[in-house]
């Protein structure tokens, strides 16, 4: 499946604000070619009606031809006033209405994306101090508490803190990460300087749980366009999802490759897999799924596949994901010529 990754937030108001400058253009070129193709029929029309009167006068010789022909062309010419302007207004309604809609879609759409964010944070914050507030009456509630069950209550709110300070070091990352995107100056990149630096530090976590961490570096130097640090940390992240949902004893396979005059950043693994019905959800902030039942630290923020999504997009890079249930992951993220 290919994931629509998202450009910085700079490069989707430049391209809204070209295509609806480049809409008013075409709007209004229509609205007055119609028009003016209107008028001139109409035009011709009077013409043609004013010659044949002229011409039915003169067969029988009547007199006043002048005010006759004089009446019917100004009778013609408020009939056309008033149906070619008939036409301009709803032509001019439905255009202004349809640019006003194309012009706030963005805007739409970039509040729908924060009040969903805001909810899912909202979710996020709110779980791990209900959990807390509840171990906290229970304690208070029971005084025949033993020192073992009193230390572990202890223990999971110390838990539920943790999660919280993940979640807020994940938000600051991101909110950090959206202004860096915004001012992002690309250059040329070796991709393989990125990815091997990134694979070095992911290898100490890896060997923790037990898995096998094969790094592959493409031959040669594959430049790609793009901003050294972002392209690190989209690799860290990559590595650090793969390593969080593969368990003891698995595998992970990341390469660089060239492809087709394209150069690949991929990451393959042996892990729990994703259900068909969450990979279109998966680069989506705090989406975890429904397969991680094993992970039960509630240590991942779910933000790691989101922030490779944003600097992907701000890469013009292209995002492949492919998964079965219970065997495995593979992601590449495919940057343009």
């Amino acid at each position: 499946m290919t994931v629509q990754t998202t450009a910085p937030r700079a490069d989707i108001l430049t391209s809204a604000r070209l295509k609806i400058t480049l809409l008013y253009l075409v709007m209004g070129g229509a609205i007055f070619v119609v028009g003016g193709y209107l008028v001139y029929d109409r035009i011709v029309a009077v013409i043609v009606s004013a010659l044949a009167s002229l011409r039915n006068l003169a067969a029988t010789h009547a007199t006043g031809s002048s005010t006759a022909i004089a009446s019917i062309i100004e009778s013609e010419i408020r009939q056309m006033n008033l149906e070619v302007g008939a036409w301009i207004l709803v032509a001019i309604i439905v255009a202004a209405w349809l640019l006003a809609t194309l012009t706030l879609e963005p805007v739409k759409a970039a509040l729908e994306r924060e009040q969903h964010f805001m909810a899912n944070i909202s979710h996020e914050l709110r779980t791990p101090l209900s959990i807390m507030k509840t171990n906290a009456e229970v304690a208070l509630m029971d005084s025949e508490l033993t020192d073992e069950e009193l230390a572990e209550t202890v223990k999971s709110n110390l838990e539920e803190i943790d999660r919280l300070t993940n979640i807020i070091r994940f938000l600051l990352t991101f909110s950090s990460l959206e202004n860096r995107l915004t001012n992002i100056q690309l250059e040329p990149v070796n991709l393989n300087k990125a990815f091997t630096k990134a694979a070095k530090l992911a290898k100490g976590k890896a060997a923790e749980k037990n898995i096998r961490l094969s790094v592959e570096p493409g031959k040669g130097e594959l430049a790609v366009a793009g901003n050294l640090a972002l392209l690190e940390e989209l690799a860290q992240n990559l590595l650090g999802n793969a390593i969080a949902y593969t368990p003891a004893g698995g595998w992970i396979r990341a390469r660089t490759i060239r492809e087709n005059g394209n150069v690949v950043l991929s990451v393959a693994d042996s892990g729990v897999g994703i259900p068909p019905k969450d990979i279109a959800n998966v680069f989506e902030p705090f989406y975890r799924g429904t397969n991680t039942a094993y992970d039960k630290s509630g240590r991942s923020a779910g933000l790691g596949l989101t922030i490779v999504r944003e600097i992907a997009g701000a890469h013009h890079a292209i995002i492949n994901v492919e998964s079965k249930l219970g065997k495995g992951t593979k992601i590449d993220v495919k940057f343009p010529k």
